[in-house]
């Protein structure tokens, strides 16, 4: 992510498609864990929390569910979703204190309903 001085850092906008096996059944995401960046080198450095969001709906460490409809009805390939957003942002737009090199993982875990 970029830096922006006085503004905080730039978000990074993901075009992303699901493939699936059957397309009548809805997705339940959800972040594993609170995603955010720590300075590499300067532990007393604040971390920096981030925001995740899929097709504009922000997530969070519960289930979110994406009806089939809102992901495959605009599809234009066999078994895929419609290409949809998903952002990684810093939370707060705030001047970041501390300067170096932070770094930081997102871990989505998504799981396709068993039933429509």
């Amino acid at each position: 992510m970029g830096y922006t001085p006085g503004v905080g850092l730039d978000g990074i906008n993901l075009p992303t498609r699901i493939f699936t096996n059957d397309t009548t059944k809805a997705i339940s995401m959800r972040l594993q864990a609170a995603p955010q960046m720590v300075h590499l080198s300067n532990t007393a450095a604040a971390p920096i929390d981030l925001k995740v969001s899929f097709n504009n709906i922000e997530l969070k460490t519960t289930d979110t569910e994406f009806s089939a409809e809102s992901l495959y009805s605009n599809a234009t390939g066999t078994g895929s979703s419609a290409i949809l957003p998903l952002k990684i942002e810093q939370k707060n737009h705030t001047t970041i204190n501390t300067s170096g090199t932070y770094q930081g993982m997102v871990q989505l875990v998504m799981a396709q309903k068993t039933a429509p």
